[in-house]
């Protein structure tokens, strides 16, 4: 089996899988999308071509069309069309949920999707997504779960300011937490203002500009 035969069965199976599950698959971007009644879900498969082979990361994402509104009338740049809220990989969500077991990304250095690896690396995957991805997306049905996600680690104080895109999380949780009238606004703008790195100007700065926003328009 040559790569392109290796590629084309693995879009083959996952455009399956995905579509038993909601999701409409587009292999010229390699990206599945799933619409809600608030946004969507999306999942990024990022594919590198190696020389005998393919590296393959999965990108978990999911959209809130009022949060993103938002964050573009604060900078337009952040609404462009099809602008996820969540940004998540397969570690981070197995990391979040405590189900590093299934972490197949990790059993298989480089992520590597060749004729050996192909089967096993789409079986763990659809195993990954009945019992962790799949429920990962549903959750996100409002935008209070929205902020839960963002702001329950911030508030219980196990975010890990050294990992991850604070920019991302710190503007679009306390966009969360004031759209779900959140009681304790306050407490986590100052406590993610806190948390970020003084030399982090960029990601202060929106963030600052986006709480004024929210306090004068919202």
């Amino acid at each position: 089996m040559d790569k392109k035969e290796i590629l084309d069965l693995f879009y083959k199976q996952m455009e399956g899988f995905l579509a038993d599950n909601g999701f409409k698959f587009n292999k010229s971007i390699s990206t599945a999308t799933k619409k809600t009644k608030t946004g969507s879900y999306s999942m990024f498969f990022d594919i590198n071509d190696m020389v005998y082979e393919y590296s393959i990361t999965t990108r978990l994402r999911a959209r809130n069309n009022n949060i993103q509104s938002i964050r573009g009338e604060v900078n337009p740049r952040r609404n462009r069309k099809g602008a996820s809220t969540i940004l998540e990989t397969v570690s981070s969500v197995l990391e979040r949920y405590n189900r590093l077991d299934l972490e197949y990304e990790i059993q298989n250095p480089g992520n590597l999707v060749n004729e050996k690896t192909l089967t096993p690396y789409i079986e763990a995957f659809k195993r990954f997504m009945n019992e962790i991805g799949l429920n990962f997306f549903t959750r996100f049905k409002d935008v209070k779960d929205f902020d839960d996600w963002f702001n329950s680690p911030v508030l219980e104080g196990t975010y890990d300011f050294n990992r991850g895109s604070s920019l991302n999380s710190s503007v679009n949780g306390i966009i969360a937490a004031k759209l779900s009238a959140n009681p304790r606004y306050e407490e986590i703008y100052s406590k993610w203002v806190a948390g970020i790195s003084p030399k982090a100007k960029e990601t202060l700065k929106e963030l600052a500009e986006t709480k004024k926003y929210l306090d004068y328009k919202l």
